[in-house]
């Protein structure tokens, strides 16, 4: 029996490779694209199914991620987004200490805590340098002048290093001092003294006189600035005009303001800066 030489070998080999080439036959082309176009449909259907789970999943937990979120992987510029919506959600018209709210100090309820309009929010309570205790009362403003507005009469410091703060309350009231006192970390830097008019009368006798500065203007009187000067305990008023002191307490009340007399300007300026 004789054997093929090396050549024929190498030729066979060839012949075989290039059977392996060739392209398929147009019933096998056509048989290998209904099974891919099968293979991928079914993909596509379990995708739908993954998708119609989520989309169950997230309706019975809360359709607002959904809504801004999308599916997963699936990240759009809205979904970048959402937890400022939902913060923003929170701070709007949901309950104080309830969900999406900001949790309230614990200190007793009582008819002087419903919340009042407030403007300043102690950024202009204090000069000079920022130290812990300016830092912490700075940060209780929001809170003193809107649910103590009616208790809280106003706080500044005994000097110009901001280590000692005086507030005032119009009476004693032992859980907003502890509260205070807790937040400024140092009892012996705060001073709790007695005032007669609260944060919230203070504050709405402020906007009645920015109010009413275009109408005394056109009595001679111009209005420079109005705010609250908490050590006097009064509303402070800077203007010019013919005995505008004297007619000012009067229109006013000397008890509630006091007055700084300033030099007539040129055609007069009115200004009204926001109320403290």
């Amino acid at each position: 029996m004789t054997h093929p030489d090396q050549s024929e070998q190498q030729l066979r080999r060839a012949l075989r490779t290039m059977n392996d080439l060739q392209p398929p036959t147009d019933e096998l082309f056509v048989q290998r694209a209904v099974i891919r176009g099968r293979a991928r449909t079914h993909r596509r259907r379990n995708a739908l199914v993954a998708a119609a789970a989520a989309l169950v999943v997230v309706a019975g937990g809360g359709g607002a991620w959904l809504l801004h979120g999308g599916l997963p992987g699936a990240q759009t510029a809205s979904s970048a987004s959402v937890p400022e919506v939902m913060s923003d959600s929170g701070s709007q018209g949901a309950p104080e200490g309830g969900a999406g709210g900001r949790e309230q100090p614990t200190f007793s309820a009582g008819p002087d805590k419903a919340p009042v309009p407030s403007a300043a929010a102690g950024s202009d309570w204090f000069v000079g340098p920022l130290t812990p205790q300016r830092a912490a009362i700075e940060a209780l403003a929001p809170e003193l002048t809107t649910a103590w507005a009616s208790t809280f009469s106003g706080a500044w410091a005994t000097d110009g290093t901001n280590q000692r703060i005086v507030v005032a309350l119009t009476h004693p009231d032992l859980d907003l001092e502890r509260w205070i006192s807790a937040n400024v970390r140092d009892a012996t830097a705060v001073e709790f003294v007695t005032a007669t008019h609260n944060y919230s009368d203070k504050a709405a006798l402020v906007r009645r006189i920015s109010a009413d500065a275009p109408a005394l203007a056109t009595e001679g009187i111009v209005v420079s600035t109005v705010r609250q000067d908490f050590p006097a305990d009064r509303v402070a008023i800077a203007a010019s005009g013919t005995d505008a002191e004297a007619r000012l307490k009067e229109r006013y009340g000397a008890d509630w303001v006091t007055v700084t007399p300033l030099p007539a300007g040129p055609g007069g300026t009115l200004l009204t800066p926001p109320p403290r």
